[in-house]
């Protein structure tokens, strides 16, 4: 089954180093982001398909894949933005969905996912700090350091899905 990665870039990239899946597909809606991804992927001898899009207007009905990783917006400047990633990629992975999102919204990140994103669990495997550079016009701050957890989401499975929604 093919794995999803979004917002690639070269943490994305060592996870698949490490995992050894047959199809790797990355999404950014970044050009130079795809750019960066497939000078990594060179680097490290990889094999992955990248498409530039927009998660919201990828159609993925039907598609499942064992795993998605993601490093989403992290919903400060763009509120919600972290959650339309979990929820996509809950959506359409089988096994589990790793996610970076920051330290001071862990309790809603994890009260969101459980309620409003199919999973059925969500756990904070490690917290890190991330020394996040001024990269977009909004930023105002030549570097800011951040606390951010890295998650782990498992995905209800299909058919308790297709239950809890048919007794709504």
């Amino acid at each position: 089954m093919p794995f999803i990665i979004c917002r690639v870039k070269i943490t994305n990239l060592v996870s698949l180093w490490l995992w050894d899946h047959r199809h790797v597909v990355g999404i950014d809606i970044d050009l130079h982001s795809l750019e960066i991804a497939q000078e990594n992927a060179a680097d490290l001898e990889l094999d992955i398909d990248l498409i530039q899009c927009d998660i919201k207007n990828l159609n993925l009905r039907g598609l499942l894949v064992d795993t998605v990783v993601m490093n989403p917006p992290f919903g400060t400047s763009n509120k919600g933005a972290d959650m339309e990633f979990i929820s996509m990629g809950l959506k359409v992975a089988s096994r589990a969905v790793y996610s970076l999102h920051k330290t001071s919204t862990r309790e809603y990140i994890k009260k969101t996912a459980l309620r409003n994103c199919n999973a059925i669990s969500a756990e904070v495997l490690c917290e890190l700090r991330y020394n996040l550079p001024q990269t977009y016009k909004f930023h105002k701050k030549k570097e800011v350091d951040i606390a951010v957890d890295f998650w782990r989401f498992v995905p209800r499975a299909r058919e308790e899905s297709r239950g809890e929604a048919s007794k709504k």
